[in-house]
């Protein structure tokens, strides 16, 4: 009896669930990085380049928000993708909770200031992800039952 091996392919809410521990390796790394000089040094060569290569004329604070609200549109949409029965709401309740965690965290540990401007940036880059997410989703269902209807 031959047994042949075939590779599995990945589904797309592996990769996404993949995607989401990185994403908040990531944001917790950047959160809780003790050297805040390099963070900063970062948005300020991220300025520098969009400044100087693209001619957008922004301050690096605008650099360090648009950061804030990308990791969690990011970490947001790759949420709701990873798990699909899981209804949105509640993923927002667990990126408000995760972003007012890190920065009580970040108040308490490490001598800075835990910003509720970032809490508040990081809650509008969540409510935008899963939104993303849910219609992204919807987008994809329908255009499966569209197929099997076509079958």
């Amino acid at each position: 009896m031959n047994v042949v091996l075939r590779p599995v392919r990945p589904t797309p809410a592996v990769w996404a669930r993949f995607g989401v521990a990185l994403s908040t390796i990531l944001v917790l790394a950047f959160t809780l990085f003790p050297n805040r000089y390099a963070v900063n040094r970062l948005f300020v060569e991220v300025y520098v380049f969009f400044l100087y290569w693209l001619g957008v004329n922004r301050s690096p604070e605008d650099y360090h928000a648009a950061a804030h609200v990308l990791a969690f549109v990011v970490t947001g949409v790759l949420l709701v993708l990873a798990w699909p029965r899981v209804r949105a709401v509640w993923w927002l309740v667990v990126l408000a909770t995760f972003s007012a965690t890190a920065q009580y965290v970040k108040h308490r540990l490490i001598p800075e200031e835990g910003d509720l401007n970032d809490v508040l940036l990081n809650v509008a880059g969540a409510v935008v992800g899963v939104l993303i997410g849910v219609g992204w989703r919807r987008l994809r269902e329908r255009r499966r039952s569209i197929r099997q209807a076509s079958d």
